[in-house]
């Protein structure tokens, strides 16, 4: 079954005010809400663009795809890379990092231009 992961990401991205943040996209709160519980089945693609060009990603990001139960297909199928790993955010990955390897991906980022 195909998901949106969009309340991931925002997480991911330490994002605070989802619901304002979909308004942006183009989501009333209704449908919003749906999106971040996992009950939306559809989006336009308009907000699906809008999305992309908010969480600066792209539309393989948003995705997720959990095989159900009777799907048989091959383990080399590409819609194999859309199976997400269970993790938390990288934003509570980052509190449990020592500093002086925060310093070093500080510094890294600053070698990349972020």
């Amino acid at each position: 079954m195909m998901k949106f992961r969009v309340e991931f990401l925002l997480k991911e991205k330490g994002i605070k005010g989802r619901y304002k943040f979909l308004a942006k996209a183009g989501f009333n709160y209704s449908a919003a809400y749906d999106l971040l519980k996992g009950k939306r089945e559809n989006i336009t693609m308009r907000q699906l663009e809008n999305l992309c060009l908010l969480l600066q990603c792209t539309p393989m990001d948003i995705l997720e795809w959990k095989p159900g139960a009777n799907v048989a297909i091959d383990e080399h199928h590409p819609m194999f890379s859309l199976i997400r790993s269970p993790k938390p955010p990288l934003a509570e990955r980052l509190k449990s990092i020592p500093y002086d390897k925060l310093a070093e991906l500080e510094r890294f980022m600053e070698e990349q231009g972020m």
